[in-house]
C-alpha cells in the first residue's frame, strides 16, 4: 500500500488538500449553502463543460476506457473496469445504510430560482439515494487506476482533477450535494487503493495472460 501511495504521491498530495479544504466547507457551511452558492454561478461555457464531463464517472466510461485498453494490455484493462465494482460499493450503501438520503430535489423542492442544465431539471431525477456520490466514486476509482499506470507526474495531477471535475459536476447539475461528491472521492479512492494492493500482492499484472493484448 505505501508503495501504491508513494508511486502517486501528487495523486495523494491534491486529495489530501481537497480533503482539507472540503472538510472545512462542510464544517463550515449548512447543507444547501454550498450547492446554492455553485448553482448561482451558472455560465452557458459551464453547463455544456459540467454536461458532458459527469460522463467521466459514469460506468460507460469505464466499459468503454476498458474496451480500448485490451489493445494495449490486458491488465491496464482489468485496471479500467475494476471502478464498476467500486459503483456497486457505493450502490450497497445508497440502497441499505443511506436508502433514505435525499437529493438536492427533495430538499430545495420547487425554488424557482435555481439555474438548471437542460436535461437535468428536477422532473427528470430521482429524489432518493443521493449518499454517496456514485459518480464520484467511480470517478476517482478510475483515474487512481490511470494514475497508476502512467509514469509521468503531470499526467497524474492531470487524472486527480479530471476526477475532481467529475466530482464538481454532480454539485453544479444539482444531483448530489457536496457532502456526496466529498465521501463519493474518499470511498473511490479507498476501494481502488485495496484493489491495487491485492493485486500488486498477488502479482496478477505479471502473469502472462495479463501482458498481452488484443491485435
Amino acid at each position: 500500500m505505501r508503495q501504491i501511495i508513494r508511486q502517486n504521491s501528487i495523486f495523494f498530495i491534491l486529495l489530501t488538500l481537497y480533503l482539507i479544504i472540503g472538510g472545512i466547507l462542510l464544517l463550515n457551511h449548512q447543507k444547501g449553502e454550498l450547492e446554492l452558492w455553485l448553482n448561482q454561478r451558472h455560465t452557458p461555457l459551464g453547463d455544456v463543460f459540467f454536461k458532458y464531463v459527469t460522463f467521466l464517472g459514469d460506468g460507460t466510461f469505464c466499459l468503454i476506457m476498458g474496451g480500448v485498453l485490451l489493445f494495449v494490455r490486458f491488465y491496464y484493462a482489468l485496471l479500467a473496469l475494476l471502478p464498476l465494482l467500486s459503483g456497486l460499493v457505493t450502490q450497497l450503501f445508497k440502497r441499505t445504510i443511506y436508502a433514505n438520503a435525499g437529493r438536492p430535489k427533495s430538499f430545495f423542492g420547487n425554488d424557482s430560482s435555481l439555474n438548471f442544465v437542460s436535461g437535468y431539471e428536477f422532473e427528470h431525477l430521482s429524489c432518493c439515494n443521493s449518499f454517496p456520490s456514485g459518480h464520484t466514486t467511480t470517478a476517482f476509482a478510475v483515474f487512481l487506476a490511470f494514475a497508476f499506470i502512467v509514469r509521468s507526474s503531470y499526467l497524474k495531477a492531470l487524472f486527480f482533477f479530471l476526477a475532481l471535475f467529475a466530482a464538481i459536476s454532480r454539485v453544479y447539475l444539482l444531483q448530489h450535494f457536496f457532502v456526496d461528491t466529498y465521501f463519493g472521492a474518499i470511498l473511490g479512492t479507498t476501494t481502488m487503493c485495496l484493489f491495487l494492493w491485492w493485486l500488486e500482492h498477488k502479482k496478477v499484472g505479471e502473469s502472462a495472460l495479463m501482458q498481452k493484448r488484443l491485435g
